[in-house]
């Protein structure tokens, strides 16, 4: 409901003052390689062959995949909306977001699949995924924008591949940003959604 409350806001058309093509840091792909490296090395059980091959794939063709949803649908995005930056409201529950330090003009499946993909529970989403992109499809058409779930399914295996992006490269830019634990939770379910929608 929240994500797609932000969404619709700004549907087609990003505010000024986001991350932009123009505006966002550069994405290095020395620096996605060296994390990678990092990860592999400390965690050799962590990411599968597969995983590993496609995640270079992405990383070998990344300008044409930015290309991409720079040129599809634009909205507003959080554009970190893990479940740790999620509050919710005591009266009526209702959820909110904080630390916007990186909201950008981007598809918004880069939020949904970033946010269900890090927070849910791996088993349960498994099982519920395509149904909960569905939910938030219609909460999306209930203020008024619409998306077709083929369109927002094949966003969502793309996106899939960022959100395993972010997490490589936070957890292996530093052992002291990211604790083992967390690290090895949220990686291992990213890489379980990439191998599980065919993230290519």
């Amino acid at each position: 409901e929240a994500l797609a409350t932000l969404h619709a806001s700004c549907w087609g058309y990003p505010p000024r003052g986001v991350w932009t093509d123009e505006t966002r840091p550069p994405f290095l792909r020395l620096i996605a390689d060296a994390t990678l490296r990092t990860i592999t090395k400390r965690w050799p059980d962590l990411l599968s062959a597969d995983v590993v091959a496609t995640y270079k794939l992405y990383l070998d063709h990344y300008d044409t995949v930015r290309a991409h949803w720079s040129s599809g649908l634009l909205c507003l995005v959080h554009g970190d909306a893990h479940l740790g930056n999620v509050f919710f409201h005591k009266k009526d529950g209702s959820a909110g977001f904080y630390d916007m330090q990186c909201v950008a003009a981007e598809h918004p499946m880069r939020d949904v699949a970033y946010h269900l993909i890090l927070s849910c529970d791996g088993a349960d989403l498994a099982r519920n995924e395509r149904a909960y992109v569905e939910a938030y499809l219609r909460r999306l058409a209930a203020k008024g924008q619409s998306l077709a779930f083929a369109d927002a399914w094949r966003e969502y295996r793309l996106h899939a591949l960022w959100a395993l992006t972010a997490l490589v490269i936070s957890a292996g830019a530093s052992k002291e940003y990211f604790a083992e634990g967390p690290a090895r939770l949220t990686i291992s379910r990213a890489a379980a959604a990439v191998e599980r929608v065919d993230a290519r």
